[in-house]
């Protein structure tokens, strides 16, 4: 538990002055300027936003001077945003453990995170799963047993090393009012664009001091071919670093459906019925009562589960629902699926694939409804990402990046 302090005209930004942070391994002994890193990596993008100073004791130097790389990255992605605020310390080298090429990957159990420890895998990979993400607060008890049932078997298969790190850090930040200041520039939010990267790495700190790990691995949320400035890139999270653990942003030379066709659907072919996939982002309600890790019709259920049989994999293996169609196709016509994130949806109707036979007769439904998707003429104004984007001019965020990083 770390308390800290802010003035009154900084009420409105925060729900509390406790920060909570749970590791599964004594903390004692680990230095205070590694401690402090997961206290300054959430502080620090509120105080940018802001325009705000943080003031505090011993921190690592490293992870100092990669706050104000990853900020000037920031700002170069966000021209139109005065990321302004300052972090005052001071830095203090840290002599590290020695704990030969060890490395950390943040896993949440999506196909990003997914395809990184396929990729990565080997005897010196330890994964870190967060709990009190945007998706898997910590107040979700039921559905967090759920997921650790779901996900336990896959991981211990594999043989890894996994640590649970408990937080409570997206309930100190008022999102709402974060929010709704960098609406203007931010069209998702604050989490989303600026500061998730940086506060999921930064919480593993500890854990890397714990186990002598010197390299932390964060999965791509996107492929490079996508245009749009976001709150985990190569640029930004590569700059992130203490002690001597540095950061990889891995798999973004991938898009989704590579990622699902050439390297998941491969290996869960090889191990059927190990891998367990989650990737909802829908309405709580419904992912609790589907009894499985998915609630099946959201966009971004809809979009991975349709990927999954695109490369011959049935979803419901994979803790989705049994696929609805009936519900795709209402979604795709309402709207709510072909959403700027729908780069995949718009890949499968490019290619025209047949469905799979297998898949075809277990699910009679399928044909008809990938005909009719074929056919599918998509409205006028449905954007997307990648090179099909229309949200920013293509190659806009490295322009942005170089003219920061070379300032």
């Amino acid at each position: 538990m770390c308390s800290f302090s802010f003035g009154p005209t900084l009420e409105r930004w925060f729900n509390s002055s406790l920060l909570y942070i749970n590791y599964d391994f004594p903390v004692e002994g680990i230095p205070t300027g590694v401690l402090s890193v997961p206290v300054l990596g959430l502080l620090g993008p509120v105080a940018w936003a802001l325009g705000a100073e943080v003031l505090a004791g011993e921190v690592d130097a490293r992870f100092v001077d990669s706050l104000q790389k990853v900020r000037a990255v920031m700002q170069g992605m966000y021209p139109d945003a005065k990321l302004s605020g300052e972090v005052r310390c001071k830095g203090v080298d840290t002599p590290w453990p020695r704990g030969g090429a060890k490395s950390c990957l943040l896993y949440s159990g999506g196909v990003d995170s997914t395809t990184s420890i396929i990729r990565n895998l080997g005897p010196n990979l330890t994964l870190a799963s967060i709990r009190g993400t945007p998706d898997l607060r910590l107040w979700e008890g039921e559905f967090w047993d759920r997921v650790e049932g779901k996900l336990k078997p896959f991981v211990q298969g594999l043989g890894l090393e996994r640590h649970i790190i408990e937080t409570n850090a997206l309930d100190v930040v008022n999102f709402t009012n974060l929010n709704q200041k960098m609406k203007p520039v931010f069209a998702r939010g604050w989490w989303e664009h600026l500061s998730h990267g940086l506060i999921l790495l930064s919480l593993c700190a500890p854990l890397t001091y714990a186990k002598g790990i010197q390299k932390m691995i964060i999965a791509s949320s996107y492929h490079q071919g996508n245009p749009e400035p976001w709150g985990s890139t190569p640029e930004s999270d590569e700059k992130v670093a203490w002690g001597e653990v540095t950061t990889v942003h891995d798999s973004f030379d991938l898009q989704r459906l590579e990622k699902i066709k050439g390297v998941l659907a491969p290996y869960i072919t090889q191990h059927p019925g190990t891998v367990k996939l989650r990737a909802c982002t829908g309405r709580r309600s419904e992912r609790l009562a589907s009894g499985t890790l998915n609630c099946g019709v959201c966009q971004k259920c809809a979009r991975t589960s349709l990927g999954l049989m695109w490369a011959g994999i049935d979803p419901a293996e994979c803790g989705f629902p049994p696929p609805d169609f009936a519900k795709f196709k209402a979604g795709l016509i309402s709207g709510t699926l072909m959403t700027a994130q729908a780069v995949s949806l718009r890949a499968i109707k490019a290619s025209r694939n047949p469905p799979d036979k297998a898949l075809a007769a277990r699910y009679p439904d399928y044909p008809g409804f990938l005909a009719w998707f074929y056919d599918w003429t998509i409205p006028k104004g449905a954007k997307g990402r990648g090179a099909l984007a229309t949200l920013a001019p293509a190659g806009s965020r490295r322009r942005r990046v170089l003219s920061a990083m070379f300032r």
